[in-house]
């Protein structure tokens, strides 16, 4: 090849890498998800409700054999194993037919899936989550699975999340997540599935995630 096509092919072949470079740029990358409680992912920074389900809350206690134990933070940690140990990318997409199973309101209900896994499901069938009424039937037949095998909660006795939330009070609510005040004086929230909550001292107590939002605190914002 004459030296002039030399230089001409390194011009073309520096421009193509850069088309490539700038390509691969423009394009979003996988989402980073974190795990709120056992029904709710912080995903790029927006908040997910799972569709369909309803766990406990973060300080919902349930009474197992007569003592109590943190089924909400259980159920959270469950969540937090499938999403970080999953072999694939999290992916979260609405569900147009979330009617009168979007019982927690403030966040978008949407199904989510790691590959061809269903979270909500996985969290269903190993009893660390409730089937919403007018949720998928096959939720509901895990729901029934998990409570005959008496998994997860299942094992223990305890209020419906939703009439757990409706009370006021109670031996069974433990107070977990943390208002902390941000560099910038925001009011922000944090549970404990987050890496700095034990060493992060507390403004305010909340019970769960969605009593924090609704008095105004925000997640931190992701780093």
């Amino acid at each position: 090849m004459r030296p002039g096509w030399l230089a001409l092919a390194g011009v073309l072949s520096a421009l193509a890498l850069g088309v490539l470079a700038m390509s691969a740029a423009s394009r979003p990358g996988p989402a980073t998800p974190s795990v709120v409680d056992g029904d709710t992912l912080e995903v790029d920074g927006r908040i997910v409700q799972h569709f369909g389900i309803d766990a406990p809350e973060l300080g919902q206690l349930c009474d197992r054999d007569g003592a109590w134990w943190p089924c909400g933070v259980a159920a959270a940690l469950a969540l937090r194993k499938h999403v970080t140990f999953g072999a694939h990318q999290l992916d979260c997409e609405p569900w147009p037919g979330a009617g009168a199973a979007t019982a927690i309101p403030g966040a978008p209900h949407e199904l989510c899936r790691i590959g061809h896994e269903d979270l909500a499901l996985v969290m269903l069938h190993g009893g660390h989550a409730t089937a919403l009424p007018d949720s998928f039937p096959d939720y509901r037949e895990a729901q029934e699975q998990a409570r005959q095998a008496r998994l997860g909660i299942w094992h223990s006795a305890f209020a419906m999340p939703w009439h757990w939330r409706e009370a006021t009070g109670g031996a069974d609510r433990r107070c977990n997540v943390k208002g902390i005040l941000g560099p910038a004086g925001g009011r922000l929230y944090i549970v404990p599935t987050d890496p700095d909550y034990r060493a992060s001292p507390a403004e305010q107590l909340f019970c769960s995630d969605e009593e924090a939002r609704a008095a105004g605190w925000d997640r931190p914002p992701a780093p």
